[in-house]
């Protein structure tokens, strides 16, 4: 087997994983195509890092706009409803659960 696997190069010096991503990953070969794709990821990547950077509203301001649409309360109002909606299990005793396993009548010998 470890000739076969030595003869045919099978999974030689592959990384661990997935092997695009991590630390030890493989390395696209350099070629156009691939060069393409790579500028192609980076204007994505800046096209994100600009909607970050420059947001369409402040932290202030979307905090008022939330508190304006009452998104937390009503999402409170919805957990409120879901316990109230719960069917609760009834009130047991002990001696219920139990029932006839406890004898507390009989005496020891």
């Amino acid at each position: 087997m470890r000739l076969t696997n030595i003869l045919c190069g099978f999974r030689k010096k592959m990384p661990p994983g997935n092997i695009w991503t991590g630390k030890h990953r493989m390395i696209y070969k350099h070629n156009e195509e691939n060069a393409e794709r790579l500028r192609k990821r980076f204007a994505i990547e800046e096209q994100n890092m600009f909607y970050l950077r420059h947001s369409f509203l402040t932290c202030e301001e979307e905090k008022g706009f939330s508190r304006e649409l009452g998104k937390h309360e009503k999402w409170l109002a919805e957990k409120v409803k879901e316990r109230q909606a719960r069917p609760y299990r009834p009130h047991v005793t002990l001696e219920e659960y139990l029932g006839g396993a406890l004898i507390v009548t009989n005496k020891w010998d």
